[in-house]
């Protein structure tokens, strides 16, 4: 109805985050969602990665956010935050990165919920600092093998290694594309060839 729902604001995150949000369906449910957010530069990331949980057959079948609400997975965090469907088909991993280091948590959502154990991946570091890693966008191929992030202020892209069946992120490659100061979006073409 284009209305906040009752529970439905005060949700943490920022709008000027590179991902701001992404909403994850909960495996084996019709109902249940969960939005996670980070925050943003502006609050220098202390808000962190957050999630709360909507149930869609609350608030006579209009949706709510139940007393789930806000609860912190990490931080300080950056901006980069993205999903990939899980090997088996029917999980979900929840990408997420740390501040100022080169690691990556990787959360496992299923029909039990949200495993708050992430899988640890800390990548080997080249050249280019780490400040890079705070904002521009992250994405997953398609096929579930590579992710893609921009270095935001370094005119560069890091592509990573996925494991979509142990949620392990390895293998970085640097790309630098000559002449850019800036670079903010990624994508891969739909055969994730590109």
């Amino acid at each position: 109805n284009h209305t906040p729902m009752p529970n439905g604001t005060g949700l943490m995150g920022h709008e000027s985050t590179t991902h701001s949000a992404i909403v994850i369906p909960k495996p084996g449910s019709n109902t249940i969602y969960y939005v996670f957010t980070a925050d943003a530069d502006e609050n220098n990331y202390v808000g962190g990665y957050r999630f709360s949980e909507i149930d869609m057959s609350l608030n006579g079948g209009l949706g709510d956010i139940t007393a789930v609400k806000n609860v912190l997975l990490f931080a300080p965090c950056t901006e980069k935050l993205t999903a990939a469907s899980h090997a088996n088909g029917i999980d979900i991993w929840v990408i997420t990165k740390e501040l100022g280091n080169h690691v990556f948590r990787s959360y496992k959502v299923t029909c039990n919920g949200i495993d708050m154990n992430p899988v640890i991946s800390t990548v080997d570091p080249i050249s280019g600092s780490v400040a890079g890693y705070r904002g521009g966008c992250i994405k997953v191929s398609p096929d579930g093998t590579k992710i893609a992030s921009a270095r935001f202020l370094e005119g560069k892209w890091d592509l990573f290694k996925f494991n979509d069946a142990t949620g392990v992120v390895s293998d970085r490659i640097m790309i630098t594309q000559p002449g850019a100061i800036t670079l903010y979006g990624v994508e891969f073409s739909p055969n994730s060839r590109l």
